[in-house]
Parts: C-alpha cells; structure tokens; sequence
C-alpha cells in the first residue's frame, strides 16, 4: 500500500482549484455578458455653453430630440475632460451624451453626434 504525503494531496487540489478557475470564464454566462457589452454605445455632441452664462448651452432635451428616431437608453450631461482655460466667453468643454444601440451608432453620426473615445469615458 502506498502512503501519499499530505503535501502531495494539497499540491493535487491546488492544482484543481486552480483548473476550475481558470476554466470559468468559458462557460455561456460569461460570453453572453463579453456580447451584452458590444450590443451599446455612447455618443455625445457639445453643448455649445459659455463660460460665466449660466443658461447657455443646448440641454439634454434638446439633443435627445436630435435623436427621436433613435431609442436612447440612458442619457447624462458630462465633461469632455479637456482642460481650458478659466475665461469668460470661452466653450466649457460640457456634452450631452446618450447611450444607444450599437447599431443605431451610424444613425447617431449622420445627426451630427460623435462616438465616445475611450479618454472622455
């Protein structure tokens, strides 16, 4: 008969362990999340607001109007993160960006809006 050292045991199970999660991500609910992902976009067009006039700028309700053959699924007033300088009478840098279907991005474009680059993100 013949005797097994525990750490040869142990060795065998982490190796185990470690198969099974190495191997989770290949199953169905991880793919479909990776294809969910691709299915939207964000796109976006500026504002055109001015530093120091508080009511300038286009809102979010008229761009989304822009886009009223387009289901828009969320929508929110952000930043483009450029830096400007601080004075008046100068563009803020603020957009109106809508997330829509993947498919609808060509639509969006041809309506003016621009697809989020991964650094406004």
């Amino acid at each position: 008969m013949k005797i097994f050292k525990r750490s040869h045991i142990l060795g065998s199970f982490h190796l185990v362990l470690l198969g099974l999660f190495l191997s989770s991500c290949t199953t169905k609910p991880c793919h479909i999340e990776k294809q969910n992902i691709s299915k939207t976009t964000w796109v976006y067009e500026y504002d055109q607001s001015i530093q120091c006039e508080l009511k300038s700028g286009t809102s979010l309700e008229s761009s989304r109007k822009k886009l009223s053959s387009i289901s828009v699924l969320r929508e929110k007033k952000d930043h483009d993160k450029i830096a400007r300088a601080q004075v008046c009478g100068a563009l803020t840098g603020r957009i109106n960006s809508f997330e829509i279907s993947a498919q609808d991005l060509e639509k969006a474009m041809n309506l003016g809006f621009q697809q989020f680059d991964l650094k406004l993100r």
